[in-house]
Formats: C-alpha cells, structure tokens, sequence
C-alpha cells in the first residue's frame, strides 16, 4: 500500500514545517517536516550543511513524499494483517514518528498482528513520551488523531448496498455456470 493524501496531511500537520534547522523537543538536529538530520543539537556536523541555507515549503513537502516511503513500506512488511487505508495511514504516521524499528518492536503491531485490532488504540496511547520520559501533549494529540483515523471505516465508492448485493450474486451465477460447463452438464434454458 502507499500512503494516501489524508495520512501525508497527518504527518504534515503534526510534525509542522521549520525552513530552518532546529532541535526537536528532546534535543535532535531537525528541519523541515520533522526530518531528522541527526541525532543531538544541530552544531554545524557536515550533515547539516545542505539545509545551510533552509528549505522552502515546496522542498519540504517533495522531501516529506520521498520519504514517507521507507515508514510505508515498513508498515506494510511488519504488519501481518489486513489494512484498510484509513488502517495504513494511521500506522504510517505512527511509523514516521517512532522510526521503523520503533514499529517493528512496538506493542501496537504486537497486538495487531495478534488480529487485535481493538487493542491498537489503547498501545497508541502508551507511546506519548519523548525520549527523556516525559509526556509530550503533542504527542498525545497525535496518538488521539492516529487512533480516530485508525477506526474511521472506510465508505463503499460509488455502490449502495442493493447495487453490491446484486453484483454479487450475478458473480455467484456466472460461477455456477462457468463451472457446470467446465464438468460437462447441461444447462436448463
């Protein structure tokens, strides 16, 4: 799966656009939509220098598509049960936050994978500390976001349920047909 437009919105809005380093609330070299330069205090280290001179916004949303990738595919690897989109792009942003050995050894898909998709939530919710153990509100607003969109089911496009209903018993029909065929007998007219 990739991520779709809701989960890249997400990640924008908690992570929010610096166009200059910073450090992060535990202390990280940091820019644009929370793109990680390297760990401790931004100090001048030679992974810095490509951002000198800042990004625009436009950079920093390319930025955030390319790398938004590696957090998607995690989620798809790790995970071991079915997603919906709403599902991924929950996953994905919790995956972009806590890096993607965070996800594969985290609670959440501990759960998860166990097909307890009614546990997600209340895993979600353990992860809103920073490294120094302190609870960040950010975080646990993200947490909050990540789990109402983790249990936003996802509308039928474009087909009511009589429509679907239909369709499906037409496919049962034709696979009757197809078969009783296929073995030879005759069908009634």
């Amino acid at each position: 799966m990739i991520i779709s437009d809701n989960g890249l919105r997400l990640i924008a809005e908690f992570e929010g656009f610096s166009p200059t380093l910073y450090n992060d609330p535990v202390g990280h070299c940091t820019i644009g939509y929370g793109f990680l330069v390297h760990l401790g205090p931004c100090d001048g280290r030679a992974s810095e220098v490509p951002y000198q001179g800042g990004m625009t916004q436009a950079e920093g949303i390319r930025q955030l598509n390319d790398k938004v990738e590696a957090y998607a595919s995690a989620v798809d690897n790790y995970t071991e049960v079915f997603l919906n989109q709403n599902q991924f792009d929950a996953l994905t942003s919790f995956c972009y936050n806590i890096g993607q050995g965070g996800y594969r050894d985290s609670t959440v898909l501990r759960e998860l994978n166990l097909g307890h998709y009614g546990n997600v939530c209340t895993e979600l919710q353990k992860y809103v500390h920073g490294t120094d153990g302190v609870v960040y509100p950010g975080l646990v607003r993200r947490r909050e976001a990540e789990c109402t969109l983790f249990n936003t089911p996802i509308p039928t496009i474009g087909e009511d349920k009589t429509m679907l209903e239909a369709r499906m018993r037409a496919a049962g029909i034709f696979f009757e047909v197809a078969t009783k065929l296929e073995m030879g007998l005759t069908i009634p007219a």
